[in-house]
């Protein structure tokens, strides 16, 4: 291609996906702890070299809507450190703070109940901010799952018995308050985001439910053989719903060999073992002071300077997941969740600023512009004006 030729090529690409209402559907703010319990977000307010999923750089990526998962903290090898009410404390801290974000932000970002309202939002160039639980956390209250929902919550992950993304077993299915939770998840108008349930929950979520479910970040099992993959059949039915399956940054591919990667694992797991003997045992001391994201990435670097070079995933393969799903449902069961912050992000795709490197990648695999705008946002908006309705 001439050079005339890829800049004008280029500008075709950034008009088309700047022009679309650009959605991803799983983003881990990065919050910031005091020993104390207070928590701040100037992280994810005004971002930092270290932070992936910040606002400027989501907004500079043509984010125009996002949904942000929470959930209580977890300890070395994500093992729980809070349980009973403090859960739930520490839950509400994060939404309360995640409420003020017009007030931190300046107006640039501002939490959103319906798509009506992410509209306006986006309208006036800002970030609109779809609130997501990473488990029920609601002590088998549904009134606690109510006040979630006043506080703004509207997707969620079913509920687990011990804490977020673990299931109880692969053999279990829902439990009597686990199927009452989504059945009042649906009437309050919360989607259920399927992608942590183990295949025998899956069924008794379909069977007690009526509208869309969607996976806000999972790839295909048929590539990549692990329980946080969909199943070809799990993918046939979310679609039949007119559900949405957001593409996920991990699990796309087998692992580059590297001797060095198991010395990087257990070293990480060193560090936070030591993290919490050196805060005895206290929960909000360790996670003010644990190896966050940013605090992950010096010491990463510093490891591959040693040890390099660093093996990489392409984000491409991402896209692989993606064009398998597509023959299997079509296009329109499909959007981009990516699950930042997270430690070891696919090349090209490092940081929610690259997010038009989709763009441009579906169109050179020869996607429409239409299949482009679908799965960059409009299946997402889609299933949030349906489901996502006022009170």
């Amino acid at each position: 291609m001439q050079h005339e030729e890829y800049w004008q090529h280029e500008k075709e690409v950034l008009a088309l996906h700047y022009g679309v209402t650009g959605v991803l559907s799983y983003v881990n703010p990065s919050l910031e702890w005091s020993p104390d319990g207070h928590v701040t977000a100037d992280m994810l307010v005004h971002g930092g070299f270290m932070t992936q999923g910040s606002v400027p750089r989501m907004r500079r990526g043509g984010v125009d809507v996002v949904v942000l998962s929470v959930g209580p903290p977890t300890g070395p090898n994500w093992q729980p450190i809070f349980s009973g009410r403090e859960k739930v404390e520490v839950v509400l801290r994060q939404l309360e703070l995640l409420n003020r974000l017009p007030e931190l932000t300046g107006g640039r970002a501002e939490v959103v109940t319906t798509m009506a309202r992410a509209e306006e939002v986006v309208a006036r160039h800002g970030l609109a901010i779809l609130l997501h639980l990473t488990g029920a956390f609601h002590l088998n209250d549904l009134a606690i799952l109510r006040d979630y929902h006043d506080r703004g919550v509207r997707l969620v992950h079913p509920p687990f018995d011990d804490f977020e993304g673990r299931p109880r077993s692969d053999r279990d299915g829902l439990t009597a308050e686990a199927r009452a939770t989504v059945i009042e998840m649906e009437r309050l108008g919360m989607l259920v985001d399927v992608s942590h349930v183990t295949d025998a929950m899956l069924p008794g979520i379909f069977e007690c439910t009526q509208g869309p479910v969607v996976a806000t970040h999972s790839n295909a099992r048929s590539l990549v053989n692990t329980w946080r993959n969909l199943t070809d059949e799990q993918i046939e039915r979310i679609a039949s719903r007119g559900g949405v399956i957001g593409m996920h940054c991990g699990f796309l591919g087998e692992e580059p060999e590297h001797p060095a990667l198991p010395l990087l694992r257990n070293l990480r797991k060193e560090k936070e073992l030591q993290l919490w003997r050196e805060c005895e045992g206290k929960p909000y001391s360790y996670i003010a002071r644990r190896w966050t994201q940013r605090h992950w990435r010096h010491l990463e670097m510093e490891f591959w300077l040693e040890h390099g070079p660093r093996p990489c995933r392409p984000f491409h393969w991402m896209i692989d997941h993606l064009d398998h799903m597509v023959k299997l449902a079509g296009p329109d069961c499909l959007g981009i969740g990516t699950d930042y912050d997270m430690d070891d992000p696919p090349v090209g795709l490092e940081e929610p600023d690259k997010f038009p490197s989709i763009t441009r990648e579906l169109l050179r695999r020869g996607y429409s512009p239409d299949q482009v705008r679908k799965i960059i946002g409009e299946n997402w908006v889609r299933v949030f004006r349906q489901v996502l309705v006022a009170a």
